[in-house]
């Protein structure tokens, strides 16, 4: 992954600024974690997905396949398709539950 140095050096600035609110107490703010929940929750969110894709890529090594032979493309087995379509499944009822 590439960033942009003025990307870099505002990701630089925001961290310095995040450890001085920090270090001066912020934390200990009365609604500070209730200002968090909004960060908390797509952080979670962002957490499944990245389980979500890890699954699928393990279904596909485990249950890819070459039909046809060596080189004339790929397919997947039906149990596999069965695993991939209840991850799916799986994954949008867990990342639009209701609160």
């Amino acid at each position: 992954m590439e960033i942009s140095e003025q990307k870099y050096n505002e990701l630089l600035d925001a961290e310095s600024k995040l450890r001085a609110l920090e270090n001066g107490g912020v934390d200990n703010w009365e609604f500070y974690d209730e200002s968090l929940t909004g960060y908390w929750e797509e952080k979670e969110k962002q957490k499944q997905i990245e389980t979500f894709s890890e699954s699928i890529c393990e279904i596909m090594c485990e249950y890819g396949e070459e039909p046809a032979g060596h080189g004339c493309g790929y397919g997947i087995k039906v149990e596999g398709q069965r695993k991939v379509n209840k991850a799916i499944i799986d994954f949008v009822k867990g990342y639009y539950k209701e609160k």
